[in-house]
């Protein structure tokens, strides 16, 4: 019975034998799966570069490049995806299934070719090749996870240190005698730990819902003095000042303010 289409593969074969390629062809294709030909080495290797089949018999001997060749060829030029390689080699030829081992092969089969045998390979092939695919797909998701932590750990930290400054100067002046100046800094508190709680709102609505902008009538003035508030003790140190001129548009409020604190 033909494999469902779902499972269908492309696979690339390569013999110089006209006889054995049709009998790989008919097999490969008797199970539902797209077969490319290559009557030598270098058309299979540019075959190979074209379409990136999932899995490649090929045999030994052939002119241009050999079947070992064209491994080590191919595991060569892989980036993202992997590609099941099976060589056709000799009955008892040993030493060329280690070789082929060696430069990268995942198995062999001896020839004549039996399109049963051929089969069982292919069934293997699919679950290889599958592996690999959830493999690159985890690694890149790890990839993307660790960048989005880097840059949300960034947004969150510049608040975070303002609300941390003014608790401790809030302490001091209140030790010293000053609870006017210490009630000043804990509305400062106050609005940089609710402008936290509203990005990781937004975080999490990101998260959700696969991320959405929340546009609305701003004022750039009154934007940068807000994420300036935020700033204060760090410009203080620095001695420096923020001029802004005034202009009115539509955006996403917490999502430029995160622009302007770090560009600030």
């Amino acid at each position: 019975m033909p494999d469902d289409s779902r499972d269908a593969m492309t696979v690339l074969v390569a013999d110089d034998d006209a006889g054995s390629l049709l009998v790989a062809k008919a097999a490969v294709e008797k199970y539902g799966h797209q077969c490319i030909v290559a009557a030598d080495g270098e058309t299979a290797w540019q075959l190979f570069q074209e379409r990136r089949p999932q899995v490649v018999v090929s045999d030994l001997v052939m002119p241009g490049l050999n079947g070992f060749d064209l491994c080590r060829a191919i595991r060569a030029s892989e980036a993202s995806s992997y590609t099941y390689v099976v060589l056709l080699t000799s009955h008892g030829a040993q030493e060329d299934v280690l070789e082929g081992m060696r430069a990268g092969a995942d198995d062999y089969i001896s020839k004549p070719l039996d399109p049963f045998v051929l089969h069982t390979r292919l069934l293997a092939a699919r679950r290889v090749t599958a592996v690999h695919h959830a493999l690159d797909a985890a690694r890149g998701s790890n990839e993307r996870l660790a960048e989005f932590t880097g840059r949300v750990s960034h947004d969150l930290r510049n608040p975070l240190t303002s609300i941390l400054g003014y608790v401790e100067l809030g302490a001091t002046d209140a030790e010293s005698g000053h609870p006017e100046e210490a009630a000043e800094y804990l509305e400062i508190v106050g609005g940089s730990a609710r402008r936290m709680l509203s990005m990781v709102e937004e975080l999490l609505g990101y998260a959700s819902i696969g991320g959405s902008l929340s546009r609305e009538r701003l004022s750039l003035a009154n934007l940068v003095q807000k994420v300036t508030q935020d700033l204060r003790l760090g410009l203080e140190d620095a001695g420096a000042v923020v001029h802004c001129e005034d202009f009115v548009f539509h955006a996403d409020e917490n999502q430029l303010r995160v622009a302007l604190q770090n560009l600030i």
